[in-house]
């Protein structure tokens, strides 16, 4: 099993309310997006290497939220490649 809490590259100099108060959303470089290419081009590559440490019992658990989705998808995607295999 492998769980993985990847960044949602959502560091962009806004702000949200935590406690009542107003916050900024930004946690450092490793969470600003590049664009959005080189995001998927990241969460291709460390899904990829997931995969090959994989036995067939497998499991990916990840963290997401709604803007993540896309994320989803490409863990679908690379299981179902190596189920064809």
């Amino acid at each position: 099993m492998i769980f993985a809490d990847p960044p949602y590259f959502l560091s962009n100099g806004g702000i949200s309310v935590q406690s009542g108060k107003m916050v900024s959303v930004n946690k450092g470089d490793w969470n600003r997006s590049k664009g959005f290419e080189k995001n998927n081009e990241f969460n291709y590559n460390w899904l990829k290497a997931c995969r090959e440490h994989l036995t067939e019992e497998r499991t990916i658990w990840s963290s997401k939220s709604l803007r993540a989705e896309n994320l989803k998808l490409k863990i679908d995607k690379l299981l179902v490649i190596t189920e064809k295999k």
